[in-house]
């Protein structure tokens, strides 16, 4: 006679509890995590944020207050904002509105900011500044901005934003798109450090963990930025590098945390969009309106119009009054030396003037600048530095046209 085992009761109980805990619970848990995590990441990260931008050093100010300085100047896109003197401003990744006291006060505000956790704190702020509009909050990443129509703000405004974004170059290409012509792209960014020092090593360990960037909303802190700003395409790029001022311990949270992001990038970009392309020649700019332009810039071209003074009168009249023409040309040699006969002579071959699209390399320019009818002028002569060989076609080429003049001119 056979004894099988009859479990109990209480042995079932306790077999099905180990499988709950051993299995199911921690799978549960792990779910409820990772569908959390975003959240919680988020959340954190508003905190830490708040805590480490809540109370700015002074000299910090005075260098934030130095970049956006020239918001104030622009002049906007849209018509009716131009007429009231007032401009439309994107800050992308406001956070809890630490640059308000940077902007006009008067200004029309779109927000992008994918963490919703900021709001909050930056209604709070904003209550401060009365006369300052918003005009929508997009809870949308950067680099998809579609809620912001193309060309219909005047400036971007981006502080410690690119350590974070998943696609550099997609994100510029929306700040790009989003711009007016003309429009400017200001950021102050932390980057990697420059030097071999224990800093680099630092960043580029935290790098590599997953909590900074956890605890700082996807932050990356070696990043080099200035070469990703430099093939954005934007038509002029200004930027300084600088060692953000710290006055926090350094054993401290904040002063960590300032320390580990101290190499700082901060910079205007403009975005030289084409309003309109003409092809026209020199002798009738019509399609250009008249006092319709605020600079006319000319390198390398009075060299090759047909009638100089009807070409410098049509540059007067598209200007507006007071403004400047930029320009720099190559002239006809001051000296008596084998430069000014080699231009004599190629000016009277045709060869040159085929290759060169019309151009006369011996002509006088400053006395018809002179001439024009330019209320005041400053140019001066020089010789272009050259390092190219003799012999060598771009070095010849270099040579015959190496007397120059360059200045400004004022309507």
């Amino acid at each position: 006679m056979s004894l099988r085992y009859q479990p109990s009761i209480e042995s079932i109980d306790y077999w099905h509890l180990s499988v709950f805990v051993r299995y199911f619970l921690p799978t549960m848990l792990g779910v409820l995590f990772v569908m959390a995590a975003p959240r919680l990441r988020d959340w954190v990260f508003a905190l830490v944020h708040q805590y480490v931008t809540g109370r700015a050093d002074p000299e910090v100010k005075g260098l934030k207050s130095r970049l956006f300085h020239g918001l104030g100047a622009l002049k906007s896109g849209d018509p009716e904002l131009r007429k009231a003197g007032r401009i439309r401003i994107l800050e992308v990744g406001a956070g809890t509105g630490v640059n308000f006291q940077f902007f006009p006060g008067d200004c029309r505000l779109v927000v992008v900011d994918p963490n919703p956790n900021f709001r909050r704190y930056f209604e709070k702020n904003r209550d401060e500044y009365a006369g300052m509009e918003l005009e929508a909050f997009h809870t949308v990443k950067g680099e998809d901005m579609r809620p912001v129509g193309s060309g219909s703000v005047d400036a971007v405004v981006c502080t410690n934003v690119l350590c974070s974004v998943d696609e550099t170059q997609r994100f510029l290409s929306e700040v790009l798109r989003v711009l007016v012509p003309g429009g400017k792209f200001y950021f102050w960014e932390h980057v990697r450090d420059r030097r071999n020092s224990w800093l680099r090593v630092v960043q580029d360990l935290l790098a590599w963990t997953f909590v900074w960037s956890w605890v700082g909303g996807g932050c990356v802190p070696n990043r080099n930025l200035v070469p990703e700003l430099k093939k954005a395409g934007f038509s002029q790029l200004e930027c300084r590098m600088f060692l953000l001022p710290i006055q926090e311990p350094v054993f401290s949270f904040r002063g960590f945390v300032l320390r580990v992001v101290r190499p700082h990038v901060r910079g205007v970009a403009t975005n030289g969009e084409f309003e309109e392309v003409h092809t026209v020649t020199d002798k009738d700019m019509r399609p250009v309106g008249s006092g319709s332009v605020d600079e006319v810039v000319c390198t390398n071209v009075l060299c090759s119009v047909d009638e100089s003074q009807r070409f410098l009168s049509d540059v007067l009249r598209v200007l507006v009054p007071g403004r400047k023409f930029y320009f720099w040309e190559h002239v006809r040699d001051r000296r008596n030396g084998w430069l000014r006969v080699v231009q004599d002579l190629l000016a009277w071959t045709f060869v040159w003037s085929w290759v060169g699209g019309g151009c006369v390399p011996q002509r006088k320019l400053v006395p018809e600048l002179k001439k024009a009818g330019l209320s005041q002028l400053e140019c001066r002569m020089f010789l272009l530095p050259i390092q190219e060989p003799v012999f060598s076609l771009r070095g010849f080429v270099l040579r015959v046209v190496r007397p120059h003049v360059r200045g400004v001119a004022i309507k």
